[in-house]
């Protein structure tokens, strides 16, 4: 989950996918640690690796390393003016 913010999506795929695993990649150190709490709270968090991260950072450091059966994101919704 690229720029997971609160970990909705990821944490709704891992609910419904019992058998996946994931990464979620956020900047944000706050919404990180409520990504992991979030996880905590569902459950799930044995089964997701929060990275505190931009995707760019992440990618050149484990994107070689990595294979992904899904990629999601939810970015955030920035005015066409700017």
């Amino acid at each position: 989950d690229i720029g997971s913010g609160s970990g909705v999506i990821v944490i709704a795929l891992l609910d419904h996918f019992s058998g996946a695993t994931a990464v979620a990649v956020e900047p944000n150190p706050v919404a990180a640690a409520l990504t992991r709490e979030n996880a905590r709270r569902c459950g799930v968090d044995g089964r997701l690796e929060v990275v505190e991260a931009t995707v760019q950072e992440w990618a050149r450091e484990h994107a070689e390393l990595a294979t992904f059966d899904l990629v999601v994101s939810n970015p955030p919704y920035i005015p066409s003016g700017e």
